[in-house]
């Protein structure tokens, strides 16, 4: 909801524009417009409008599509600076007479010279003020006295926590919140009102808390909602916020304390019956951080992350989100104990989320952010002993990686497993899953590889890839210590369903799995010179010679006394020498298979050529 129309003086040519159609009332500065009408209304008016209908209430345009709204400041902005042109008057119109822009209003209302200046009319003209009125011949009655809740100090906080309420309803909580303060100043300047305002004191106060839990201010909406309960210890509202609030805060048991206290004294069931809720709420918001606690103390990491992601559900305390991400840490899960570490910092940075975040960016193998998140916790809180080891932790682990990472460089193989071993010795208590684990294992794989210690390799592989399994270099050096060790069937078995997921868009692995397949079929190929009794080195005319020979030997007409099935392999052999000549004798054959290619490869190959040659001369005749 905006501002009043009766308090705006510019012409209805210039406001009108800006009259929300739902509350008929000045749009709010933090007004949404519709798209591609170009209509504006007050946020808290559209949204419930549209829960119900797809249009737009001013022209009926469907608003049904992702971009149908949205901020007028934004989307609009010629609109929007027009709208802060807008001039009005000071709400507090009788006993001031400010006038200017609608964008300066609450910098005006919550200036402190503005609420002097106010608080000292007030008190100069009190209640007995007559209101000024215009004069009617016709009437015979006295003049009104002055409205105690226009002209005197009532009046002023009355009027303040009015505009408090409507910048509340249109979601500008700060703006609220400054209001609010305002009213309550008017008590603190005149103490004497409080027992005569008729509840007035409590309700804005009450009100300023419901601003600042909005805000994630819940230190001073515990403050207020003590100084409600001072004055009415029934007040249900303010019980049910401040133990909110202290459970946003972690807590706990304060909270339990606190609203088990408050069901107590009530004097009535009814209330009881009202808080019952809220006290078994809270009672398994401790018992749930309670067991969160105890199972990561006993590095119960899963479950303590299952206690306190339900804790979750229930507060977003940060002490509760610092303690989920520590136990995704403990179990290696970096990615989501990132995510819960910004979660807070974008509230409030401590010294233990900043902890953990160096911690979260250590176990990634980032050892510079990590330094960067450690020193500014330290700078926070220097005496936190816990985050002086992490810094120290880092910087070992870090320089010792680079040496192992230079002696790779070096060639220094043997060193470097050395290195790395001493690494993982040293820190032993890395889990299992996370991404500097692996890393540590993947690069240990590279250097025995180059060792050609395939067995070792491969152990440090399947470490690593249980770790991260979609790691695509210890694929890699897997493939290839199996293929140090002949065993290339089954490295073309791991490779494959890669090629069905992420490994057909990943270059290095397709090279992987395209070689894991050439190795298979150049394993399984006849062995042409082996078939001959020759060697890789013979001419031409000794495989033309030596196929006679094999042919007389071999040929189905010469084996009529063998058996049935001696004669069906003389004739497969038969077959495999005719094609051992016709590959062996043409050269652009022979060479494909002596780089390892087989028959149906090589006859792919020269096809494929053969189309190329046919397709240039084609071109080049035309």
């Amino acid at each position: 909801m905006g501002l009043d129309l009766a308090f705006c003086i510019s012409p209805e040519s210039h406001a009108g524009e800006f009259t929300c159609l739902i509350c008929h009332s000045l749009i709010d500065l933090n007004a949404t417009s519709t798209n591609p009408c170009s209509h504006a209304f007050c946020s808290s008016c559209i949204e419930p409008w549209l829960k119900m209908h797809q249009r737009c209430p001013t022209c009926n345009e469907d608003l049904s599509h992702n971009e149908a709204v949205g901020k007028l400041s934004e989307n609009e902005k010629l609109a929007y600076r027009v709208l802060r042109r807008i001039k009005v008057r000071c709400p507090f119109q009788d006993d001031c007479d400010w006038t200017g822009d609608y964008g300066d209003l609450q910098a005006h209302m919550t200036n402190d010279e503005h609420f002097i200046n106010m608080f000292s009319k007030s008190a100069e003209t009190g209640e007995a003020q007559e209101t000024p009125q215009k004069e009617n011949p016709n009437s015979t009655s006295k003049p009104a006295k002055r409205n105690p809740k226009s002209g005197n100090h009532h009046g002023v906080s009355v009027t303040y926590k009015e505009q408090g309420d409507t910048r509340f309803q249109a979601n500008n909580y700060v703006e609220a919140q400054d209001l609010y303060s305002k009213a309550l100043n008017v008590f603190t300047l005149q103490p004497s009102l409080k027992s005569t305002s008729d509840g007035l004191y409590t309700s804005i106060l009450a009100n300023r808390a419901a601003a600042r839990m909005m805000l994630s201010d819940y230190a001073g909406v515990t403050s207020d909602c003590n100084e409600v309960l001072k004055i009415d210890n029934n007040y249900v509202k303010a019980a049910i916020r401040k133990n909110k609030a202290l459970t946003e805060l972690g807590k706990f048991e304060d909270a339990c304390s606190s609203i088990r206290d408050f069901a107590t004294g009530a004097t009535s069931p009814a209330i009881r019956e009202a808080v019952a809720a809220e006290v078994k709420r809270v009672d398994g918001l401790r018992t749930g951080w309670t067991q969160g606690q105890e199972q990561f103390r006993l590095k119960d990491y899963g479950r303590a992350k299952n206690s306190f992601n339900l804790l979750m559900r229930g507060t977003s305390a940060p002490k509760v989100v610092i303690a989920a991400a520590r136990s995704d840490l403990g179990i290696g899960l970096v990615d989501s104990a990132t995510r819960l570490v910004l979660q807070v910092n974008r509230r409030h940075a401590t010294p233990e989320s900043l902890e953990c975040g160096g911690i979260a960016m250590l176990l990634s193998g980032e050892f510079d952010k990590a330094m960067e998140y450690f020193k500014e916790a330290a700078r926070m809180d220097p005496e936190l002993e816990s985050n002086k080891q992490e810094l120290r932790r880092c910087r070992t682990m870090r320089d010792c990686i680079a040496d192992a990472r230079r002696k790779v460089f070096e060639r220094d193989f043997a060193k470097a497993v050395e290195l790395y071993s001493s690494v993982k010795a040293a820190f032993s208590d890395l889990p299992r899953k996370s991404p500097l684990h692996a890393t540590l294992h993947v690069e240990t794989a590279g250097a025995k590889l180059r060792m050609k210690d395939y067995a070792g390799c491969l152990k440090d592989c399947a470490t690593c890839l249980y770790a991260k399994d979609d790691c695509a270099q210890a694929w890699i050096y897997k493939a290839k210590a199996l293929h140090g060790l002949g065993r290339d069937e089954e490295a073309l078995e791991d490779l494959r369903p890669l090629m069905s997921s992420w490994g057909a868009g990943h270059a290095a692995v397709r090279d992987a799995y395209e070689k894991a397949e050439f190795n298979v079929k150049k394993k399984n190929r006849t062995d042409y010179y082996k078939l001959f009794g020759l060697p890789t080195v013979c001419s031409e005319m000794e495989i033309k010679k030596q196929y006679k020979v094999k042919a007389l030997e071999l040929h189905p007409d010469k084996v009529v006394e063998r058996t049935e099935a001696e004669q069906k392999r003389a004739t497969a052999v038969f077959q495999l020498l005719g094609e051992g000549l016709e590959i062996l004798t043409d050269p652009q054959k022979r060479g494909l298979y002596d780089e390892g290619y087989d028959k149906e490869s090589i006859e792919e190959r020269v096809a494929a050529a053969n189309r190329a040659a046919h397709s240039q001369n084609h071109h080049r005749h035309r």
